[in-house]
């Protein structure tokens, strides 16, 4: 007990001095890093290095799948297929095909009548024209043979002839009366009423039947035959 009064000073002096150190020890940190010798691997060296991989043998030819073409655009497909105008045609090349063509339906046919303008009566007796006037008649007798004229629906002989005339160029001459609504034939041809006589003009019939009203008042149906006659003798001898 005499020895630890003596010292004991000296040991809280030592207690207290290891104290010191050892607080400051903690303060300054964590002590520094040592390192490695030259050519040693550390632990985190391992950690981070992968493990070393054997590679894998290249696949064989027969194995290596071969990639497929790409696909062209539509416009070179379209090239492609249809072939050059002139090149041989093989049996793989694609052929247009045109559709089977339908045969028109024929147009209907227009219903008509026939016309004829004849003065044969006047061959019987030439004496009875003027001389200037006996080159107007044909040696035939017609000035027009029979014609066709299509019908529309509604004409009249009158009519009829006006056309059939104006397509072949033949004269016509005529008035209108307008006290009857109708029109009355003069001349065909310069051929006249009278010039062969006083009871010579022109008349006509349909299908062979004189008619009682005036030609532009006599109605045309479908198939009728009319003909023009020119009489020296109020219709006597007349073309049917």
């Amino acid at each position: 007990m005499d020895w630890l009064r003596k010292n004991l000073g000296k040991l809280i002096a030592l207690l207290a001095a290891l104290a010191l150190l050892t607080g400051a020890f903690f303060l300054q940190g964590d002590p520094p890093a040592q390192t490695a010798p030259a050519g040693t691997s550390t632990a985190a060296d391992v950690a981070d290095v992968p493990p070393e991989v054997t590679p894998a043998a290249p696949p064989s030819a027969a194995e290596t799948p071969t990639p497929a073409a790409p696909e062209a655009p539509a416009a070179q497909q379209d090239a492609v297929s249809t072939p050059a105008p002139g090149a041989p045609q093989t049996a793989d090349a694609a052929v247009p095909v045109s559709p089977p063509t339908q045969a028109l339906p024929s147009p209907e046919v227009q219903s008509a009548c026939t016309i004829t303008i004849e003065c044969s009566a006047v061959l019987a007796n030439p004496e009875a024209l003027p001389e200037e006037k006996r080159t107007l008649v044909p040696d035939s007798g017609q000035l027009l043979a029979a014609t066709t004229v299509p019908l529309t629906g509604g004409e009249t002989v009158f009519d009829v002839l006006c056309a059939a005339a104006n397509a072949a160029g033949v004269q016509l001459e005529y008035s209108y009366t307008p006290l009857y609504g109708s029109y009355y034939l003069e001349g065909i041809g310069n051929l006249y009423e009278f010039d062969a006589g006083e009871t010579s003009g022109w008349v006509y019939t349909v299908n062979g039947v004189s008619q009682s009203v005036g030609a532009s008042s006599c109605a045309v149906s479908p198939g009728d035959r009319i003909v023009w006659s020119y009489t020296c003798s109020l219709g006597a001898g007349l073309s049917q």
